[in-house]
């Protein structure tokens, strides 16, 4: 759709300052300080390209901050749970199910997490999982789309729910503890 700039400012009662350098017609919103991108498209060709494009971004970031709720963070995942949740995804999305290759794609090691015991009192409770990528960006998936987001606002925002949950968190052994913990629960039930 084609929109003229200055049909569009009069009608909205905006008045121009200067007309200098500004296009006439706008074809398209320029980059906006958010995106979303479907998973229907993303996935059109399966799931080894969105997890090989997730890779190169964990690699090129040297900081990445994350919080899921429903499920173990794909870069602590083992193949196995990759592979269930990304089968499971393929036949939700209806895409083709290049699995073993998306998994292959997926599965990083080298990384350190917290964990927040259950039970824990949380100064806030987050509605959804996201990821914060280097403090300049995040990135919240949803069953259908994914956003980025990347104006100050929101970055500080986000930052500011990871704060108050790496508060609550545990680190290191006593995470490890809390894992044991949980296993054996589970082994008993």
């Amino acid at each position: 759709m084609r929109i003229s700039a200055s049909r569009f400012a009069l009608s909205s009662g905006i008045r121009p300052r200067a007309t200098i350098g500004c296009p006439e017609t706008v074809t398209s919103p320029r980059r906006t300080e958010s995106q979303q991108r479907s998973w229907r498209r993303q996935l059109a060709s399966g799931h080894r390209g969105v997890q090989e494009k997730y890779v190169v971004e964990y690699r090129r970031t040297s900081t990445v901050q994350g919080y899921e709720a429903t499920v173990i963070p794909g870069l602590f995942q083992i193949p196995e749970y990759a592979w269930c949740l990304l089968l499971q995804n393929a036949e939700l999305m209806r895409t083709p199910r290049d699995t073993e290759e998306a998994v292959r794609a997926r599965v990083m090691s080298s990384v350190s997490f917290g964990v927040i015991p259950l039970g824990a009192p949380l100064k806030l409770t987050p509605k959804h999982g996201f990821w914060i990528f280097d403090d300049e960006r995040v990135i919240v998936e949803t069953i259908n789309t994914e956003l980025h987001l990347e104006s100050a606002a929101d970055v500080t925002l986000y930052k500011r729910v990871w704060e108050n949950l790496s508060e609550t968190a545990v680190y290191g052994a006593q995470a490890h503890r809390l894992i044991t913990r949980a296993r054996a629960c589970l082994s008993r039930s």
